[in-house]
């Protein structure tokens, strides 16, 4: 829901959880998991990146997976319906997102007003994800633990993950606004010039990738590979639906502008 991003893509953050997920869900050969950035970098097409990144995914994962079954319990309900919620929010709010830019439909609900369909919008979206949070730690409650996410080191990752993740969702939200935040340029809210201050100058998308880490930082405060697991499928939705969102935010802004640049030409005549 990052709407105004900075105009060049930085990957630093996304590639630092991508390699910690990996690194700790499966004992990898040194190369794939040291040449994973040259490899992904070295082709700027956003379907090349998320074939890349679903292949590496289910290719350690379905290794990991086999290994080590005991680690995660596919038994308990909770799990998938953790899961189910995970992947279930972005596809929502991104259906109802375009659903208003098309068709106008909250707008239309409140009378004509963009402004309070958006708050409805952010209500809507912050109680799911709340519930999705909850649903979350019920998953992990459930779940086998491993000594190794237990340690002291994967203990103190936690809390620099909990800590920067939040920090990165926080900033966000303050830096955009309600509007900024949850979709308002789908309902013509659009903001007046780029954020390019922190935490945008860090990082592309900071409040998928803070959220990312607060996912991975709680499966090890729990010492559960299972939160490890849905932690991985965080990263997956995100950056599929990053893959949706961008291009369609940008087309709304490169609208804005070739109208200004008509009424521009008008006035001049």
């Amino acid at each position: 829901m990052d709407v105004i991003r900075h105009g060049k893509k930085r990957q630093s953050v996304h590639s630092c959880i991508f390699i910690l997920i990996l690194i700790l869900i499966y004992k990898s050969p040194p190369l794939l998991i040291t040449s994973y950035p040259s490899f992904i970098h070295s082709s700027s097409h956003p379907l090349v990146h998320s074939s890349i990144h679903l292949s590496i995914v289910t290719t350690i994962m379905t290794t990991f997976l086999g290994n080590n079954r005991g680690l995660v319990d596919f038994d308990q309900k909770n799990l998938a319906i953790a899961a189910a919620s995970i992947a279930f929010n972005p596809i929502f709010w991104n259906t109802v997102a375009r659903q208003e830019y098309h068709n106008k439909i909250l707008t239309r609900l409140f009378n004509g007003n963009s402004r309070y369909g958006c708050y409805f919008l952010a209500v809507i979206i912050f109680s799911l994800g709340i519930f999705r949070d909850f649903l979350y730690e019920r998953a992990l409650r459930s779940q086998p633990t491993h000594p190794l996410l237990l340690s002291p080191l994967s203990q103190y990752a936690s809390y620099a993950l909990l800590a920067c993740g939040n920090t990165l969702v926080l900033s966000s939200m303050w830096a955009l606004g309600v509007t900024g935040t949850y979709l308002g340029d789908y309902f013509g809210i659009l903001m007046d010039k780029m954020v390019t201050g922190f935490p945008f100058n860090v990082s592309s998308a900071p409040m998928y990738y803070g959220s990312t880490m607060s996912f991975l930082g709680t499966a090890l405060w729990w010492g559960k590979p299972a939160g490890v697991l849905l932690t991985v499928e965080v990263l997956i939705v995100y950056l599929v639906a990053l893959r949706f969102e961008d291009p369609f935010t940008a087309g709304i802004y490169a609208k804005r502008e070739r109208e200004r640049s008509a009424k521009g030409g008008k006035k001049a005549l």
